[in-house]
């Protein structure tokens, strides 16, 4: 699914950007975390802690994603051999970007065991910044990721 701003970053014959692809609409059920119930609090973070968003200049990028309207997003596919299954659901697939997400929570877990001092996660591509600010916070607020570190 692409957002908005994600289809208009397409190129010529849809083309993928990255990947000089086309990209194929298709259709097929899949769950959805609600990350648009939390378009107010992730707001009021941004205001509560102008510093959230490092590096700084990827700022603006994040609150222009943010007040264009959060979407839902798609958790899981569609079942493929390689995925990691969802629990009860024999055709679907968790989704990797919702996997990584989930994989950065265990990680940060294990490092406390060893040190309290690991306590942030730098992320620097665009998407991956989306997925830092935006999503990884609101999968905490939503009760899906431990707050036990700094994002």
């Amino acid at each position: 699914m692409l957002s908005p701003q994600e289809e208009k970053e397409l190129l010529e014959n849809n083309n993928c950007p990255v990947h000089l692809k086309p990209c194929i609409p298709r259709k097929e059920d899949n769950y959805f975390f609600a990350l648009s119930k939390y378009q107010k609090s992730l707001e009021e973070v941004l205001v509560k802690n102008p510093d959230f968003v490092q590096p700084s200049f990827r700022l603006n990028e994040v609150q222009g994603w943010i007040k264009s309207g959060l979407r839902d997003f798609s958790i899981s596919r569609a079942f493929l051999d390689w995925g990691i299954p969802v629990p009860n659901d024999n055709k679907q697939t968790i989704y990797v970007w919702f996997d990584a997400l989930l994989g950065y929570s265990l990680f940060f877990s294990y490092l406390q065991t060893y040190s309290s001092e690991a306590r942030h996660l730098s992320l620097t591509t665009i998407l991956e910044v989306r997925m830092q600010h935006c999503i990884m916070q609101e999968l905490i607020v939503g009760g899906v990721l431990d707050h036990t570190f700094d994002v």
